[in-house]
């Protein structure tokens, strides 16, 4: 699925990510914050700025 379709969709606390991440991206609860990036195996949590490569990809999913 492409960015573009999954981003209307998106509410606080919906996860997404792309099928070869180890990490997921989360909505920040404010409007105008960028994506928070969770990384579980080395417990680290950051803003995360999308590449081009993100936009163009068709491979992101929401994790349920």
């Amino acid at each position: 699925m492409k960015l573009f379709e999954l981003i209307p969709n998106l509410k606080h606390f919906t996860i997404i990510k792309r099928e070869d991440w180890d990490y997921f991206l989360v909505k920040s609860l404010h409007n105008n914050s960028p994506l928070i990036k969770l990384d579980m195996n080395l417990l680290q949590i950051e803003k995360y700025a999308l590449t081009y490569e993100d936009l163009i990809a068709d491979d992101w999913m929401v994790i349920p």
